[in-house]
């Protein structure tokens, strides 16, 4: 069957909770085919808002040109397979495309949808679940419990809020047979909850997480660990990295010691450990509250990271099996 005679058809689509979601895996080669008659079909993206509402980013193929709700604009070279991909940055929604080894080019910039009126909870395919507040806090996990993603109206917060767990320099806990998603939400609070265990090799932990969002734009994140074997520990550490390029110049405070982010690296030890530590930078202000004390640093002191780290180490060496421990973290949002 020649391309003429076959509609080529794919349609990649993305549900999106209120503001709309970045393409999550690297994006797949999409091939025009033979049609040299044809531009009302074409393969490309086609993005859901919960309201109903879609914008589309697609490929002409006869004109090999890309189509979005603004318009026609750019061009491809169709004997070569092309890349789509969509990110959210800074309230605006990027089509960007590209071909072979070349690196992305924007196509074009699309508003981005409102925030919804309501707290919002949704589990979006087998892999993610996502929360929203009315005043722009969004959180991502996946379904092994991994916050893949806190956002403040539009921009990423930090990475982080999971625990990192090694035995020795290589060797890692890693998670097993987790188990969780969003276990209840309303207007007011959603309630997600994960149960699993951090293996390596012999050694053993049993763990619930838990997250509760609230629509004021706060989140309490906690952990309940249970060593079910003796453990021969070397970090285990619980953070929040903070990206240079979005805090740089803000300050961070912890009871009278009060800090300016540095442009460039001065020294490593920024704030010491506290359970409360305030983070100001441009209209945001975020509040922490640990049940762990929490040191603030200039992760760069220890390789070619661009963050500050915000980190606690509730256990560490040996730990005996049957002890139970747990680590809480609040997070206020808010603007100024």
């Amino acid at each position: 069957m020649s391309g003429r005679t076959l509609i080529r058809l794919l349609i990649m689509v993305l549900v999106l909770a209120g503001n709309p979601l970045a393409v999550r895996a690297e994006p797949r080669p999409l091939d025009t085919g033979d049609d040299t008659q044809s531009n009302a079909w074409g393969p490309g993206l086609a993005l859901v808002a919960a309201d109903g509402s879609s914008v589309h980013f697609i490929l002409r193929p006869n004109q090999q040109v890309f189509e979005t709700p603004v318009g026609l604009t750019g061009s491809f070279d169709r004997a070569k397979p092309v890349r789509l991909r969509a990110r959210l940055d800074h309230g605006a929604l990027l089509c960007e495309a590209a071909q072979g080894s070349d690196e992305f080019k924007l196509i074009a910039t699309l508003p981005a949808a409102k925030l919804p009126a309501k707290l919002r909870a949704v589990k979006l395919g087998d892999d993610l679940n996502v929360v929203q507040t009315p005043g722009g806090l969004e959180l991502r996990f996946d379904a092994g419990g991994v916050l893949h993603l806190a956002s403040w109206r539009g921009q990423r917060l930090f990475s982080g809020g999971w625990p990192v767990i090694k035995r020795t320099q290589t060797a890692e806990f890693k998670p097993e047979n987790v188990l969780g998603n969003i276990e209840a939400s309303n207007e007011k609070a959603a309630h997600l909850t994960f149960h699993g265990a951090f293996v390596e090799n012999d050694q053993h932990v049993s763990f619930v997480e838990q997250c509760t969002v609230q629509n004021d734009n706060q989140f309490t994140l906690r952990f309940d660990f249970t060593a079910d074997t003796d453990l021969t520990l070397r970090m285990w550490r619980h953070y929040f990295a903070l990206p240079v390029a979005r805090y740089v110049s803000g300050t961070a405070s912890a009871g009278d010691k009060r800090v300016t982010l540095p442009a460039t690296f001065k020294t490593t030890d920024l704030l010491p450990a506290s359970k409360h530590i305030v983070v100001e930078t441009g209209d945001t202000l975020m509040d922490v509250t640990s049940s762990l004390p929490l040191s603030l640093v200039d992760h760069r002191a220890y390789g070619n990271v661009e963050e500050y780290l915000l980190a606690g180490y509730p256990v560490s060496k040996a730990v005996r099996q049957g002890t139970k421990w747990s680590v809480e973290m609040t997070v206020k949002l808010a603007k100024k």
